[in-house]
């Protein structure tokens, strides 16, 4: 277990800094990445988890990687971008307008993307945070995934009610 919070830990403090990038790029402006306060994004955390647990198993065959990385990742995209906007009345992103666009939640081009990443991934980024996991001193890698795991679970109750609140009850 302590494993895949490493890699969610991980997935949440990376998707950050990929996302802050790609909107920096793309937009010429920092804009908050994510639903947090904090710099974490929660669904790159659970991807990475994800990926790590579930998608290992295609690291020899990369075009099974890159297809089961597509697929899987765009469906979860799918399935948070309905859940933002139900639960949080909230979009983070809107692919209207591109490619084979699913109700804005996803695109082809984003599934291409979601492949590549994957295969980038299992077989360049898993590796070097194995190698991290295994050879840093255990309770320094544990102090250090149980705090910002905290962070994050202390970060997520709070904007969950500050946005949703709490709802009263007569």
């Amino acid at each position: 277990m302590n494993k895949i919070i490493y890699f969610f830990v991980a997935g949440t403090l990376g998707g950050f800094v990929i996302e802050t990038l790609f909107k920096i790029l793309t937009n010429k402006e920092n804009v908050s990445s994510g639903l947090l306060n904090g710099p974490f994004c929660i669904l790159y955390g659970i991807g990475t988890a994800f990926m790590s647990v579930m998608l290992t198993k295609y690291k020899d065959n990369i075009w099974l990687l890159f297809i089961n990385s597509a697929l899987w990742l765009s469906l979860f995209e799918f399935i948070t971008g309905i859940v933002l906007e139900k639960v949080y009345k909230t979009k983070l992103w809107d692919y209207t307008g591109m490619f084979l666009s699913i109700g804005g939640k996803v695109c082809f081009t984003f599934t291409l993307i979601w492949g590549v990443l994957g295969v980038v991934y299992i077989k360049v980024i898993l590796p070097v945070l194995m190698f991290i996991y295994n050879n840093a001193n255990p309770l320094f890698i544990n102090a250090i995934i149980s705090t910002i795991f905290i962070i994050i679970v202390i970060d997520t109750i709070y904007t969950n009610v500050k946005i949703i609140g709490f709802k009263k009850y007569d």
